[in-house]
């Protein structure tokens, strides 16, 4: 990446020392200069303007990133916003996902229609509808995508509504249908497709009878398409204990479960 420094310094500077952060120094006495960054990172740069008077220092920590972008569109349900109980979590697993891929040098960003829950102040895009069933959220993606900058990657969790509205019965046909549509859609993504979380109630017994072990099947027979989906297993990665109090949604501990397992599923495709 290369980049154009300007010192705006006064005072009749005789010389300036530039750390460029990535082990690169040097000195000139000209006011421009361009330096180019050759690995990925976040770079603190210094410079010191120095006259017959003395030496000026300004340091701007982490000032230029060559971290390569990486979009991520969440998509799901409430779970997927970060619903819980007795109040939701900001950003739910998202804001720690994206936490954990920038300290691989990732520029993360989310893209979606959607900018609720998310911490103060914090912009966190997503496609995360409270108490939507997977032919809704279908519906709405030709949307999203009409408006929103391409993906590199899609989460996708989506289900458990509609067994809480009486028509599990199908949604297996119905994720395999939404999943045709993202793939085509969106052919350069890479779509990782979760089962469904453990719930407290009946409905549970129903979804690992007749969903959960279905999707892994479902995402392997377009996989052997050349689509480029994938299968996580988050029923496994957020136990029991990582359910609040509702029965349905995430604790704390289990968003925070949820992102590890979305982190370790983009980092082995990616």
């Amino acid at each position: 990446l290369p980049v154009t420094f300007v010192d705006a310094s006064s005072g009749g500077i005789t010389n300036r020392f530039w750390d460029f952060g990535d082990g690169t120094t040097t000195n000139t006495t000209v006011t421009t200069l361009q330096h180019t960054y050759t690995s990925a990172g976040r770079w603190t740069v210094t410079l010191k303007a120095s006259n017959p008077l003395g030496i000026s220092t300004n340091t701007k920590p982490a000032y230029i990133s060559t971290a390569p972008v990486l979009r991520i569109l969440p998509v799901g349900d409430s779970i997927t916003a970060g619903a819980s109980s007795p109040a939701s979590i900001p950003g739910g697993y998202r804001t720690l996902l994206a936490s954990l891929l920038t300290s691989l040098n990732y520029n993360v960003v989310s893209t979606g229609l959607l900018n609720v829950n998310n911490p103060p102040g914090v912009t966190a895009w997503h496609e995360g509808h409270s108490g939507a069933e997977i032919a809704g959220v279908d519906y709405c993606m030709q949307g999203v995508f009409d408006s929103t900058d391409d993906p590199d990657i899609i989460l996708l969790l989506l289900g458990t509504n509609d067994y809480n509205n009486g028509i599990g019965a199908g949604a297996t046909n119905r994720l395999d249908l939404m999943i045709t549509h993202l793939a085509t859609k969106r052919p350069n993504a890479k779509i990782i497709v979760a089962n469904l979380l453990f719930r407290t109630d009946a409905h549970d017994a129903e979804i690992t009878s007749t969903f959960n072990p279905f999707v892994p099947g479902i995402v392997a027979a377009h996989a052997a398409l050349g689509q480029q989906v994938y299968f996580t297993d988050l029923r496994s990665a957020v136990p029991a204990s990582g359910i609040c109090g509702d029965g349905i949604h995430p604790n704390a501990g289990g968003y925070a479960s949820m992102a590890t397992n979305w982190f370790n599923a983009i980092t082995n495709v990616i």
